[in-house]
């Protein structure tokens, strides 16, 4: 694909196109895949604005919500989203979120972690922040993995518990030893 953004040894992210429309939407209707975030379920025509909305907004830099397609490299298939939230303060929110069937494969961590990766290399953060809902085990593994516990909190939306991780630009150029930039 030509608009590859960064790769992984087994995974590809991209920006979104019409072509992503198909799995974009089955995955913002999956009630297992929309809980662990939290977030609401999409209708069809919604999750298809909203993918719209985001193809669009593709190249503005003043959005603050940048969504890009991950695809499995050896077939090529969409298999979740990922995403880079500017906040106010130099640093950038990272979230993800895979279709169900590719759960447990590791993809999570290996998504992550060149996700922090293209933050700190494309962008000027300072620090990468990410937030796992309490009851998403699997992306609190992956965030411990890769990140530092800041606290805990509650999510204001849902009222859910979650946890909050932060890395440093030096903290994850010396874990992945990496030469300064």
């Amino acid at each position: 694909m030509e608009n590859v953004l960064f790769e992984t040894d087994w995974l590809e992210v991209h920006h979104l196109v019409l072509e992503d429309a198909a799995p974009y939407i089955q995955m913002h209707g999956d009630a297992e895949v929309m809980d662990q975030i939290p977030a609401p379920l999409m209708s069809q025509q919604e999750a298809l604005a909203d993918l719209k909305l985001h193809i669009n907004n593709t190249g503005n830099a003043n959005v603050k919500v940048k969504i890009y397609a991950i695809a499995e490299k050896k077939s090529g298939e969409f298999i979740g989203t990922c995403a880079l939230v500017d906040m106010d303060d130099n640093q950038v929110e990272i979230g993800y979120r895979l279709q169900k069937a590719y759960w447990g494969q590791g993809f999570g961590t290996e998504l992550a972690q060149g996700l922090i990766a293209f933050a700190f290399e494309q962008f000027d953060y300072s620090s990468v922040l990410g937030i796992a809902d309490a009851e998403n085990l699997a992306s609190k593994r992956i965030l411990e993995q890769l990140m530092t516990l800041q606290k805990e909190t509650v999510d204001p939306d849902s009222g859910r518990p979650e946890f909050h991780y932060t890395v440093s630009r030096k903290q994850f150029q010396q874990q992945n030893k990496q030469p300064k930039t």
